[in-house]
């Protein structure tokens, strides 16, 4: 710092004097960013000694309640799990960090807001479920994060209110949500865990999906998914779903299970991205039977890699529409392949012991799967016309290898030239 004594002036003589001191133009500047950046914020620790109301100050470490501006800690060692928010409703929070499973919230709204970082709900346990039952407003861009390999749950009373703001889920474990999203803005599925929406919401706001998503709920607005991503169930989607990468898979949880995916507005997988479609089949009857995808506003799938897993042989002749579209909307079908990599329509895939010749025919608006008899499959029947008559119905008239029964369906039936009787009726 730089002082500098006041000029003289026999004016002034009689007034009192001022020294003039300067901050080097660095030093300023730092002054400056000091008053102006707001300080690290705190944390405080529940503890819950003394029952399990919020408002009591007794129940955390530092005698007094949270404020807006610190990190609320839920220990492993909290002594009372089963909390309850009697803050006043709607009371701001920036950070509630779940450190441990089996804690639950009930009581008033709360609202996630800025304060000097990014408002978050956030879990890092490996085990167990957090279970919140309270209302939750944005008043910014929040997460939802499951940081740990666990459980957070958003039951019933859960309900978010997002307005225009963002709401990304970024999710390592599990993300369950039984409440109602509302509002405008964006949902953003990320990490390597799964998003599981059960029920029917609400929100607008378009869906990026570059995580795992488990829908057997409603999403009323547009869904884009990215490479790296998953979609799975049994659930619905308003608006458009478009694929820029990612694999597609309807039915629920359960590996082998079967369910119908809707989409009510179009269905177009890009040129761009790795796409992969899964279809697990038991039956011909889609959903109970069959996996299946369902568009009512026009179908477009191009360069998709198409998995079909029969749960078992299928019987030759059964017929699978795995995609599905409204016979007065427009399809296109280009560059599918199977798993081996093999053009999908120009050559059958062999699965398990059944063989499926594909059919993407844009004119039905379907990608259907046939079922038909390998030919490895198929029982010798070689005819010998040993018998007393040349009738075919006659076991005799059949090798042993047939076992001298009358053939059946599944049967290649062989008709020897150096037979004793080629007349057959």
């Amino acid at each position: 710092m730089l002082c500098y004594p006041p000029p003289a002036d026999s004016r002034t003589a009689s007034r009192p004097t001022m020294t003039t001191c300067k901050l080097p133009a660095a030093a300023a500047a730092l002054t400056f960013l000091s008053l102006h950046m707001e300080p690290l914020a705190a944390a405080i620790t529940w503890d819950g000694s003394s029952g399990a109301f919020w408002n009591t100050p007794a129940n955390w470490d530092l005698n007094r309640v949270p404020d807006s501006t610190e990190e609320v800690i839920f220990p492993a060692a909290g002594a009372t799990k089963a909390m309850t928010n009697n803050r006043p409703a709607g009371t701001a929070f920036r950070q509630l960090t779940f450190q441990a499973g089996g804690y639950s919230v009930t009581g008033n709204g709360l609202t996630l807001a800025t304060s000097g970082a990014a408002p978050r709900i956030r879990t890092t346990h490996p085990s167990g479920t957090v279970a919140l039952d309270v209302p939750i407003t944005l008043q910014n861009t929040a997460t939802l994060e499951a940081a740990g390999t666990g459980t957070l749950l958003l039951n019933s009373g859960a309900d978010v209110q997002m307005g225009t703001n963002t709401l990304n889920c970024a999710v390592d474990g599990t993300l369950v949500v039984e409440s109602t999203l509302s509002g405008s803005g964006a949902l953003n599925v990320l990490g390597t865990g799964t998003v599981d929406i059960r029920t029917v919401q609400a929100f607008t706001g378009p869906v990026s999906v570059t995580g795992s998503l488990l829908l057997s709920g409603t999403l009323p607005g547009s869904v884009i998914s990215f490479n790296g991503s998953t979609i799975r169930g049994t659930g619905s989607v308003g608006g458009d779903f478009t694929s820029n990468g990612g694999t597609v898979n309807p039915g629920d949880a359960q590996a082998g299970s079967t369910g119908i995916f809707t989409v009510n507005g179009a269905f177009t997988q890009n040129t761009a991205g790795t796409k992969r479609a899964i279809f697990d089949i038991r039956g011909s009857t889609p959903g109970t039977g069959h996996d299946q995808i369902t568009s009512a506003e026009g179908l477009t799938l191009r360069n998709a890699v198409v998995e079909v897993r029969p749960a078992q042989p299928q019987p030759p002749g059964t017929r699978c529409a795995l995609v599905q579209g409204d016979p007065e909307k427009p399809a296109e079908f280009s560059g599918l392949t199977a798993p081996d990599g093999s053009p999908l329509t120009a050559a059958s895939d062999v699965v398990g012991m059944s063989v499926v010749d594909f059919a993407a025919d844009a004119g039905f608006r379907a990608l259907v799967a046939d079922f038909v008899m390998p030919e490895a499959a198929l029982s010798q029947c070689l005819w010998t016309g040993a018998g007393a008559d040349s009738n075919l119905m006659t076991p005799a008239n059949w090798s042993a290898a047939s076992g001298f029964s009358t053939p059946a369906g599944g049967c290649a039936l062989t008709f020897s030239s150096s037979a004793p009787s080629n007349r057959r009726t």
